[in-house]
């Protein structure tokens, strides 16, 4: 892993790469989308460049030699667990999930299910409430159910038809709004206050060359390129992370997949926010820019530690994960005391049934509850365990719990941490 020196060096190479429009001049630009049936002319406004205004903002989460060795004692970690079963009906049942998307101010899940094409609203007590829009050929209608976002501004939300090439807009009822082309190729995207960040890729847009090789681009609401950042060598490698594009509350993050860093967007202005360093053995933090191979990237992995790209954010608190060749760990961190909790695996102190359902959040509340997934299967074995519980636990909770059957959808786990 890099030193602070070199992520220092990272953000200053990373300002070079940075585009915007000329302020004092008008730009027509003709932008072709994915399927070639539309032309659009767009005239690019004035705008801010997205730029990094603090270079030494990142702060160093320093990792500890025994990261993979340690375990972590629930009893020190967690204030308060709750578990909430998603309702299973016809009409709401749930393959898997690839992203939960959160409003406090309703009180709503929105369970994105890309496997089966699904976008699915639950509140917080678990209840089925409604889908979001409906699959098909249709004018109204998705192929494809690629990525979700929510603007909260608007209640809206919005879901990436890659196949259709399109980006599709709904209430939160479900209804159909409308629905804009995409011009260029996005596997990402997030509304922040009158402008979207998309996770582009690697060299998908050759046909948009203000944009191509570039990995996040910064656009207005009707996709108009403003800025760029990350330039990608080319050809490079084809190794990328989990969604690294994220949304908690209203504060958007961006992780370059290979830098070891994790930015915050303000404004439309990228701000270093954490990087990540071990102290021996760790992968290079500007590796994302060399112009080596899959089959090179390959072997460094097998040798080095890494931050592998999953992590969740609160005001207090943040979460990530660091993996080594068969190895893995999570690591918590109390932001105010800068105190870590980390480990491989976790102990089993007097909330057992705590320990069974543990797991690494993909999400967080408003009110600071981190969200994980537990799939109802993984409870079948420790059956007899959790009626043995009873006074280890809520009567009420043990009792969701037990009536599950291996149908049903996955329960939703959310914990507070103690300040540690």
């Amino acid at each position: 892993m890099s030193k602070i020196k070199k992520a220092n060096i990272c953000v200053k190479l990373l300002l070079c790469v940075l585009l915007s429009c000329n302020n004092n001049s008008k730009k027509t630009i003709v932008l072709k989308p994915l399927n070639y049936h539309y032309e659009k002319t767009i005239i690019a406004k004035s705008s801010v460049p997205v730029q990094n205004n603090d270079i030494k903002g990142f702060e160093t989460i320093k990792i500890p030699e025994d990261v993979f060795e340690s375990k972590i004692n629930l009893e020190n970690l967690i204030e308060e667990m709750n578990f909430i079963p998603l309702e299973t009906t016809d009409k709401s049942i749930i393959g898997s999930i690839n992203k939960i998307l959160i409003d406090d101010y309703s009180k709503s899940y929105f369970i994105h299910d890309k496997d089966n094409n699904k976008v699915l609203r639950f509140n917080f007590k678990g209840k089925f409430l409604n889908k979001i829009g409906d699959i098909g050929k249709g004018a109204e209608e998705r192929m494809e159910s690629y990525d979700v976002s929510i603007d909260k501004n608007n209640k809206l939300i919005s879901i990436l038809d890659l196949r259709g090439r399109k980006v599709m807009r709904y209430n939160y009822e479900g209804e159909f709004i409308d629905s804009e082309p995409m011009y260029f190729f996005y596997s990402q995207h997030e509304y922040g206050e009158n402008y979207m960040v998309l996770k582009t890729g690697k060299a998908e847009n050759t046909f948009c060359p203000i944009i191509d090789s570039h990995s996040l681009v910064f656009t207005d609401l009707e996709q108009l390129p403003i800025s760029k950042a990350f330039k990608n060598p080319k050809p490079g490698f084809n190794f990328t992370t989990n969604n690294p594009l994220r949304k908690f509350d209203n504060q958007i993050y961006y992780t370059q997949p290979f830098s070891n860093s994790i930015w915050k967007i303000n404004e439309g202005k990228l701000m270093p926010e954490i990087t990540i360093e071990f102290k021996e053995n760790g992968l290079p933090g500007d590796l994302w820019k060399k112009n080596i191979n899959d089959i090179k990237l390959q072997k460094m992995i097998e040798k080095h530690f890494m931050f592998n790209g999953e992590y969740v954010f609160t005001d207090r608190f943040c979460f990530f994960e660091v993996i080594g060749y068969d190895k893995f760990s999570r690591v918590f961190q109390d932001r105010l005391s800068k105190s870590l909790i980390y480990g491989n695996s976790v102990t089993i102190g007097q909330n057992a049934l705590e320990s069974y359902l543990f797991s690494s959040p993909i999400g967080v509340r408003k009110d600071d509850f981190f969200i994980s997934i537990i799939e109802p299967m993984s409870l079948l074995a420790f059956k007899e365990q959790i009626i043995l519980m009873d006074k280890k636990a809520s009567k009420v909770d043990l009792n969701k719990l037990l009536t599950l059957k291996e149908t049903s959808n996955p329960i939703i786990v959310t914990y507070k941490l103690k300040n540690f």
